[in-house]
């Protein structure tokens, strides 16, 4: 059974209802079984990095263009502490941190570690990635709110430290006992295919840090507890070796259990996003395959794929996703992939650094191995920096409608993207500003003002330039 997605939080408005009677539902139990609170932690998640982080990311990376209504602003980072403020409660309540934390217990003290462990993995995705969009975070004080009502925000290295020994914890107990849950809609409780998404997840957060480590950011020595990028090759070796153990959101054609995309283009703002023109022009340049794969012709064009500039109003003559792909209601969004552990093997070879010697030739095969996948057939030849543009270049291509793309800009500055001309566009925003109930709430959080003063994370030292269109 499909874990229904909270509707509304996917339409990018945080004006639901909220509080008192409303919130307390006769039909609800007070304590969950692991199975429900599972379910919730599941949905959650596929809702989150599916939603509105995800939509803006991928404008900011000129994936997508932010074509009407409040997304011609927010395409032109246009953003405030309401913006994303429904998004950041998710991770804590609803299928977040709380109840996540609540299903450990349950499995815990039921001797299921398959269960417990999966649920680690869970935690540890969701709380590692909003540590690379907010830096620092409640995490070791959170959701325990006798003790701490109004829980510190720990340094962005020190989560990460955290989440690493997390799924340290995750992979000792997937191989322990337990027959796992019932509901897992990924892998139904394959040790295997869980353990090596723990692993790319271990390889994502330690490559997170490599900016950090080259600009001798002291951080970076506690996020990755040694060199990072030998650390990230290390647990890549171990991450997803096949495709068929990706980790996805995993959707119906039923209402509530829908493609988030979906849901958001074709049933609650139209028009709002379209393709990207910098995605668009690199893929049709380059004559690859994904060009159809990911978009389809907007009306008008005589079969061409036309892409957007976020910040200004299009007509339908712009392509959107493709419906028989990416935005069927079903589709599977990939979250971790065996591209992304290719890559990031090619970039550590490329690279090199602690024990990890340079291997340009093995680099290039898993760049080329991960083009061929997709269909597209020609061979890189590159090396040097012009190695390591055709890495990140192929990682921003197959990890497609990932806010990860975000990350790997804000610590390589690639792919190159161009300059926009809005007001103050001198550099896409490092960071976003954390959700204003959290503010009110917790006296811990930075004022809006101190916020917009620190542009950017403990691991993103320095911003990049844009060149010119």
């Amino acid at each position: 059974m499909y874990a229904a997605l909270p509707v509304l939080a996917a339409t990018a408005c945080t004006d639901f209802l909220t509080g008192g009677e409303l919130e307390d539902d006769p039909n609800r139990p007070t304590i969950a079984s692991v199975e429900n609170l599972f379910n919730g932690v599941q949905a959650t998640t596929f809702l989150i990095w599916n939603g509105d982080f995800t939509r803006t990311a991928t404008m900011w990376m000129q994936q997508m263009a932010g074509t009407g209504q409040q997304y011609l602003g927010q395409g032109r980072y246009e953003i405030d502490e309401s913006t994303f403020d429904g998004d950041f409660e998710f991770l804590y309540n609803q299928g977040g941190l709380t109840d996540n934390r609540k299903a450990q217990a349950l499995a815990l003290a039921a001797n299921d570690s398959l269960t417990l462990g999966i649920l680690q993995v869970y935690e540890a995705y969701n709380m590692g990635n909003a540590a690379s969009i907010w830096g620092a975070l409640p995490y070791s004080q959170a959701s325990q709110p006798d003790e701490f009502p109004t829980p510190e925000l720990d340094p962005q290295s020190a989560i990460y430290a955290a989440v690493q020994a997390l799924l340290d914890d995750a992979i000792d107990n997937i191989a322990g006992a337990g027959g796992g849950p019932l509901n897992d809609l990924n892998f139904a409780g394959d040790r295997d295919a869980w353990t090596e998404v723990a692993y790319t997840l271990k390889a994502r957060f330690y490559m997170h840090w490599t900016e950090a480590q080259a600009a001798n950011v002291a951080g970076a020595a506690i996020a990755c507890g040694g060199n990072c990028i030998q650390n990230a090759r290390a647990a890549a070796l171990n991450g997803i070796s096949t495709s068929a153990n990706d980790f996805k959101s995993r959707h119906t054609t039923s209402v509530g259990e829908k493609n988030v995309w979906f849901q958001f283009i074709e049933e609650a703002r139209p028009g709002y996003m379209n393709a990207g023109k910098f995605l668009v022009d690199l893929l049709t340049t380059r004559g690859d395959p994904r060009l159809q794969q990911y978009f389809e012709p907007g009306t008008g064009t005589g079969g061409t794929i036309i892409g957007a500039h976020s910040g200004e109003s299009t007509s339908g003559s712009m392509a959107q996703l493709n419906s028989a792909t990416r935005l069927r209601a079903d589709f599977a969004q990939p979250l971790v992939t065996w591209a992304e552990n290719q890559l990031i093997l090619a970039e550590t070879e490329a690279r090199g650094g602690g024990t990890v010697a340079v291997n340009e030739a093995s680099a290039r095969a898993r760049v080329n191995a991960v083009r061929d996948a997709a269909g597209y057939t020609p061979d890189i030849a590159s090396s040097g920096a012009a190695l390591l543009e055709d890495i990140i270049t192929e990682k921003y291509i197959a990890l497609f409608q990932s806010f990860e793309v975000w990350n790997d800009y804000k610590r390589t500055c690639l792919p190159r993207l161009p300059i926009r001309g809005f007001p103050g566009d001198t550099e896409i925003p490092g960071r976003l500003l954390y959700g204003v109930q959290e503010r009110q709430t917790n006296p811990n959080v930075p004022t809006v003002a101190e916020q917009e003063a620190q542009k950017r994370n403990e691991n993103d030292p320095a911003a990049c330039a844009f060149v010119a269109p």
